[in-house]
């Protein structure tokens, strides 16, 4: 009788994880056909790079053959050449991928000079301006951190006396 139960046990738990696992794979084909997808489209768009740069070469080494041909260069400048072409292509090829951080730091200094020339509205220009101020100014146990991390603290017990003459 233990074996039946124990088997009834058994066989019961296998079919759920049998229907689980189909579960889980079902929710995980989007995924899957989307990762399939983003690695055709890197495969190609790498074919069609390293494609581009095989035609180069073998135009440039035609139409060095035709200038070798009626001497007007020799064989060495050609592969000079072709050398200097592709170690530009791949001096470009690293430096664009800084033109990104380069359009976001413009984009940055443009909000923050915006920021800066924009007039302030809460700066009351009324009241009476002191000629000389004298005296001291402290900050006791100051404690800050930002509201995004404020498990974080950047200021904790601050202290600063600072003494205008």
């Amino acid at each position: 009788m233990a074996t039946f139960f124990s088997g009834l046990a058994i066989g019961f738990i296998n079919y759920w994880q049998i229907a689980l696992m189909t579960l889980a794979t079902a929710s995980l084909q989007a995924t899957l056909r989307y990762g399939i997808l983003m690695r055709l489209v890197q495969g190609l768009g790498l074919g069609f790079t390293y494609g581009l740069a095989v035609c180069s070469c073998a135009l440039q080494l035609y139409v060095g053959r035709f200038l070798v041909q009626h001497n007007k260069a020799h064989g060495g400048e050609i592969v000079t050449a072709l050398f200097a072409i592709i170690l530009g292509g791949l001096g470009l090829n690293q430096a664009a991928t800084n033109f990104y951080s380069f359009e976001q730091g413009r984009i940055a200094a443009y909000r923050l000079y915006e920021m800066i020339s924009r007039s302030s509205s809460t700066v009351d220009h009324e009241g009476n301006t002191l000629d000389s101020v004298q005296g001291n100014i402290e900050f006791r146990n100051v404690h800050f951190s930002y509201l995004s991390r404020p498990e974080i603290p950047i200021l904790s017990g601050f202290f600063l006396p600072q003494c205008i003459s």
